[in-house]
């Protein structure tokens, strides 16, 4: 009876994945960046401001410093908000700071 468990993990893993230049590189980008974060100790934390949707439906808003998504999925919600974004965010109806 013959194994097919090699023949199964070969097809799993693309041909040139593990060996060649382009591993390398991947590889050495991982090693790279795990050992910036050795380095530093702890990774940087910005500070958070959370905001809560009054309004009557949901709600997405993009903030203006980060350009990152909020999304208020009904009234009520609660969103910790990236402080760059505390003006922009406070500018639009229906958003209360709440911390």
């Amino acid at each position: 009876m013959s194994c097919c468990g090699r023949k199964r993990a070969e097809q799993r893993v693309p041909a040139g994945f593990t060996s060649g230049p382009g591993a390398a590189y991947i590889q050495g980008t991982h090693a790279a960046s795990s050992a910036h974060a050795a380095r530093s100790g702890v990774m940087e934390r910005r500070p958070k401001v959370i905001f809560e949707y009054t309004g009557a439906t949901a709600l997405a808003v993009i903030g203006g410093v980060t350009r990152l998504r909020y999304t208020f999925i009904k009234p009520g919600t609660r969103v910790e908000v990236d402080a760059r974004d505390r003006a922009s965010m406070a500018a639009v109806p229906n958003l209360r700071i709440v911390g």
